[in-house]
């Protein structure tokens, strides 16, 4: 720009202008290198001088700390209540809402009713993925079927998702269970169902051989049955309900003891007893095996001689054992009476040694070092080297003889003797299978038998438990069993549909 040809008076207000436009323009580089949290306050009188002034060919920052939008605060979502844990099954109707309540009305049907409940317990609980496997297993047996188009309801609130305050949409959930009208024919028996899964289809069909499958199937099961309780589900079924929740109380104390003696079988006696008489163990510890003695003893826990110490234990000193012969063998159903636990024997007090006592002992021992002291003295002198010092001569503790071939010999038998354990005796009497949970099949006039099983284990059971088992007969009467199967004292058998298939209606 020429500023020659402009007056004095134009020549300074352009000047004025150009420092204007570049201390503003300073001004937004600083404000745009500063942090947020920092206030930028402009002169008023500067503010107004920019407005005035006309544009200029400078490149300004895209935004300022005017002009930026303050930043939106996100909304927190509130916390959903934690689904109860299945282990907290006793709950009380009065924390029940009455909305839910009504949706089990008496005049719908059972089976509307057994749907939505069982659909609505399993969408509220928290099941992990074994109990969740427990909880379908389960609805399959009884014959309880949902699927994902049984229940629509969602339990979704009046406003909709979103409407996080809103109420359950009730009357939704009622919509999306198909109306079932109840078969004629059905039967409604959840005493049958509870006990037959439980027992019989729990242990020889499910395949489940961990033990956490022992202990949390009867917890699933007592808390679907607690939620028909609490909500009065079926009031028509409330004391078929309770006798079959009372089972799954049982079942939560058998099935974890079952599996711990299941874990013992076949018992230590019983081994004892087929290595010596017969059965799957005998032979083992005969020569000209495949494999080494060492191999079979191994396996078993035993020897021989264990084998023979701990059948007479049982049968007492007075009894020749190898005159005992095995004289029947047959396939029995049995069912515990009662369990005698072997008592203690007391453990003899020490008696205090006198003073004068331990002053003997301390001189005969002494006596004793001297004497080995000196032996060890002769036997150096003999081989000539007398001019052994006192430091290479050997120490007392080292003169001590080995123990001989008969100590050793002792020391191993008293090993054998401290292997033989003490056993329980668990009474036994026959069980018909035909019989029903209700009606009692055991009597004390019917021939009893003895089986001799480890006492921590033999503990564990408890009267009314079913055996089924291999019972091999001695001579002397003595039995031992063998293919040994333990059931709860509930047991019952399902019923199977034996109608021929050309009798089935197309």
């Amino acid at each position: 720009m020429d500023t020659s040809k402009l007056s004095e008076e134009e020549a300074r207000e352009v000047l004025s202008k150009m420092f204007t436009e570049i201390g503003n323009t300073f001004n937004r580089m600083h404000v745009s290198s500063s942090s947020d949290d920092e206030d930028i306050e402009d002169d008023d009188t500067t503010r107004e001088k920019e407005e005035s002034a006309p544009e200029v060919a400078v490149s300004a920052p895209a935004e300022s700390t005017d002009t930026a939008e303050p930043k939106k605060k996100r909304k927190k979502k509130k916390k959903k209540a934690a689904k109860p844990e299945i282990d907290d099954i006793l709950e009380e109707s009065s924390n029940i809402p009455p909305e839910e309540l009504e949706m089990f009305d008496p005049s719908k049907s059972v089976a509307e009713r057994v749907e939505l409940a069982v659909t609505r317990f399993r969408k509220n609980r928290n099941l992990n993925l074994i109990r969740g496997k427990i909880f379908a297993v389960y609805l399959d047996y009884g014959g309880i079927h949902t699927g994902p188009k049984s229940f629509q309801g969602g339990g979704m609130q009046t406003g909709g998702p979103n409407d996080e305050g809103g109420e359950p949409d009730f009357e939704a959930m009622n919509a999306g269970v198909d109306r079932v009208d109840d078969d004629p024919d059905l039967v409604v028996d959840f005493t049958n169902v509870v006990a037959t899964f439980l027992s019989q289809y729990f242990l020889d069909s499910t395949g489940w051989v961990d033990k956490v499958y022992y202990t949390d199937t009867p917890l699933v099961i007592a808390a679907l049955l607690n939620y028909f309780l609490v909500r009065n589900v079926l009031p028509e079924h409330t004391d078929d309900l309770k006798e079959a929740f009372a089972i799954t109380q049982r079942a939560k104390i058998e099935l974890p003891n079952i599996k711990d003696i299941s874990n013992g079988i076949t018992s230590r006696f019983d081994k004892a007893c087929s290595v010596l008489f017969g059965g799957q163990y005998y032979g083992f510890l005969d020569d000209g095996q495949w494999q080494s003695p060492e191999y079979y003893i191994k396996e078993l826990g035993m020897d021989r001689m264990t084998a023979e110490a701990i059948v007479q234990s049982v049968t007492g000193p007075e009894v020749d054992i190898h005159a005992l012969k095995l004289k029947d063998t047959a396939f029995m159903d049995l069912e515990i009476v009662r369990v005698e636990l072997p008592e203690q024997p007391p453990q003899p007090e020490k008696p205090e040694e006198p003073e004068a006592g331990k002053a003997q002992k301390e001189q005969g021992q002494d006596e004793s070092l001297a004497e080995a002291e000196a032996n060890a003295k002769s036997v150096v002198g003999s081989t000539g080297d007398d001019a052994v010092s006192s430091d290479d001569q050997p120490q007392p503790q080292q003169a001590v003889q080995e123990p001989s071939d008969a100590l050793a010999e002792a020391a191993k038998e008293l090993q054998r003797i401290k292997e033989v354990p003490m056993f329980a005796k668990v009474i036994l009497t026959h069980w018909e299978r035909e019989y029903s949970l209700d009606q009692p099949h055991s009597s004390g006039n019917q021939h009893q038998l003895h089986w001799y099983f480890d006492a921590a284990l033999a503990a564990k059971m408890v009267p009314g438990m079913k055996v089924v088992a291999q019972v091999h007969t001695l001579s002397n009467s003595l039995t031992y069993f063998e293919q040994t199967g333990i059931y709860p004292s509930y047991y019952v058998e399902a019923d199977v549909d034996e109608t021929p298939l050309d009798d089935w209606e197309d």
